[in-house]
């Protein structure tokens, strides 16, 4: 029988799910000489290209297509037949990885890890910045979960779970006068605002729902950041909104006050989204349900408190 080396299968899961030597090897933490060292063996073990440069990319053979369908319950199976049954917990070949907000690291980030870390050797995580709405990282394996406010349209084939639900509180640096007169609609709307926006846009459900009152507020920044609006409101006449949890954290070591905005804003459903390739693979499985438990067990009813 011809001789397998098992290293190799966790970079060649990478590879597949990647198509790029560079983002494979970010994955598994290799330099890109190494990961490209290993597609070497790779290709001699298998007697395939495996990746082949197509113009300015790679993209992978029929024979790699096929084997990132296989690959994930393949290698799953052959670690638990090295593992003696009922001994220890699933070990982590890679990080997982979440596309989040700002606000997500900051709220649940230590959290999320210490639960994953019950039932997972070896657990990290990687936060990468919302920005690129793509569903394609997901499919391609590249993100493991994509988890905010799921307003926009995901592709029909994703598997989407809410998880909780956040309201959006005003925030205004102490001893602003905003927070004097914060029940007057009139002072909220003629106060500068920071707007959070991911996609640089100024206006969103709360102008609409000001817009309905015939009113209409003045915002003359927009930042991508949650972290950024608090540190802009800290000091001079802005004021931001952040969600709930957030700026009551924030609250305790930056000079911000909390203060309830005078009109009826909509709620923020937070939700977790991930390709079905992945349901049954039981380290994704062990990431989705440790997130659902730290949910379940931050507030009552999907709420976070």
């Amino acid at each position: 029988m011809e001789s397998v080396d098992l290293s190799l299968l966790p970079h060649l899961q990478a590879l597949l799910e990647t198509a790029s030597v560079t983002r494979a090897a970010a994955l598994r933490a290799l330099s890109a000489p190494a990961m490209s060292r290993a597609l070497s063996k790779l290709r001699e073990q298998t007697g395939d290209a495996l990746l082949v440069r197509a113009g300015n990319r790679m993209v992978l053979t029929p024979r790699a297509l096929a084997l990132r369908e296989s690959l994930p319950g393949a290698l799953e199976g052959v670690m638990a037949l090295l593992v003696k049954p009922g001994v220890g917990r699933p070990k982590a070949s890679r990080p997982f990885r979440i596309r989040a907000s700002d606000a997500v690291p900051s709220l649940l980030g230590q959290l999320l890890l210490g639960e994953l870390e019950r039932t997972v050797e070896g657990a990290s995580l990687v936060f990468v910045e919302e920005g690129d709405e793509s569903d394609e990282p997901l499919r391609s394996g590249e993100l493991d979960l994509d988890l905010g406010v799921q307003s926009q349209e995901l592709g029909p084939e994703l598997i989407v779970r809410p998880l909780f639900t956040e309201q959006l509180v005003g925030v205004a640096g102490r001893g602003h006068p905003v927070l004097v007169e914060s029940s007057r609609l009139e002072v909220f709307c003629r106060t500068p605002q920071v707007v959070v926006s991911r996609r640089g846009v100024a206006r969103g459900p709360v102008d609409e729902a000001l817009r309905e009152l015939g009113r209409r507020r003045d915002v003359p920044i927009v930042v991508a950041s949650y972290l950024d609006a608090a540190l802009l409101a800290c000091d001079g006449e802005l004021i931001t909104l952040l969600p709930r949890v957030m700026a009551m954290r924030l609250t305790a070591s930056l000079p911000l006050e909390v203060f309830t905005p005078p009109v009826s804003l909509p709620s923020l459903r937070v939700a977790m989204a991930w390709h079905p390739r992945m349901k049954d693979d039981p380290l994704h499985r062990e990431l989705r349900e440790a997130l659902t438990r730290l949910v379940a067990g931050q507030g009552e009813a999907g709420e976070v408190t």
